[in-house]
């Protein structure tokens, strides 16, 4: 599709389908540059958003600009994920895994915010094992995850496990 059909298609995109966008506080064109790098945002209804975004900020202790620049921009497809079902218990587990604080958790997050799509078991945790193996100990590679997170060189992925519309 070319960028000039794309750009037709969503400038009479129905505003229901935008709304959830729009009330964290994305312009305009936040919203058109988002839905061209992940399309699956117009599937989430705006409470589905407002409930992800409300469980995230309030989990990571984010207020709205922090949350709109380091999770809304970064990895919509968060915003489709059940918290409860699907978000939460792997923040459970990637906090006692590491043995983070909540400021750490929160830091962490916002470094790689890709990890709320993540399986910690299944992602995460083969990642600190490699970082275990090349430190020479769980203390080292945690101090190196929190110093630097994109040393778990974890993929960007669209929602793991689909949209919770």
């Amino acid at each position: 599709m070319s960028l000039q059909s794309w750009e037709f298609r969503t400038l009479f995109l129905p505003r229901s389908r935008t709304a959830g966008l729009a009330a964290l506080g994305l312009s305009a064109a936040e919203v058109k540059r988002t839905v061209g790098r992940v399309p699956e945002v117009l599937a989430y209804s705006a409470a589905t958003t407002a409930r992800a975004a409300a469980a995230l900020k309030g989990r990571l202790a984010l207020d709205d600009v922090a949350f709109k620049k380091k999770i809304a921009l970064r990895l919509p497809q968060a915003l489709g994920l059940s918290y409860d079902a699907d978000v939460a218990p792997e923040l459970d587990a990637l906090q006692a895994g590491l043995d983070l604080g909540d400021a750490e958790l929160r830091a962490l997050v916002l470094g790689a915010p890709q990890i709320l799509g993540l399986s910690y078991e299944a992602d995460v945790a083969p990642s600190v094992a490699r970082l275990e193996r090349e430190f020479g100990s769980p203390e080292a590679a945690r101090a190196e995850v929190l110093r630097k997170p994109a040393a778990l060189e974890l993929e960007v992925r669209g929602s793991k496990r689909g949209s919770a519309a």
